[in-house]
């Protein structure tokens, strides 16, 4: 098997596991979850709140969590859409277990 065929296959065999994994329970939730830690919808410009300037070092760490958060979405082939939609559906489901225990309260 030449390099760029065993490259390929398992290249392929990454791509169908990834994407196998979209039905799974809580798919949604740790995709939404890695979202956010991944800073995928936040600009990675980190500001040090010591010196009030631009702070390189978390600036590279917020750009690495970026770029993995990158590759995973494009090893799903998921689009942004769904992406938000998933974000969104956990931070509605956080809010609604919130009001749950605010209402226990009272």
């Amino acid at each position: 098997m030449s390099i760029w065929n065993r490259h390929w296959h398992k290249l392929s065999r990454k791509v169908q596991a990834y994407r196998s994994l979209e039905g799974a329970h809580g798919f949604a939730i740790v995709m939404a979850d890695l979202a956010d830690f991944c800073h995928y919808s936040r600009p990675i410009i980190k500001i040090s709140p010591v010196t009030n300037q631009v702070d390189p070092i978390a600036m590279a760490v917020a750009a690495g969590r970026h770029e993995v958060f990158l590759r995973i979405k494009t090893m799903m082939d998921t689009n942004d859409i769904k992406i938000r939609s998933w974000m969104h559906d956990e931070m509605m489901q956080l809010e609604r277990m919130d009001n749950e225990d605010v209402s226990e309260f009272r």
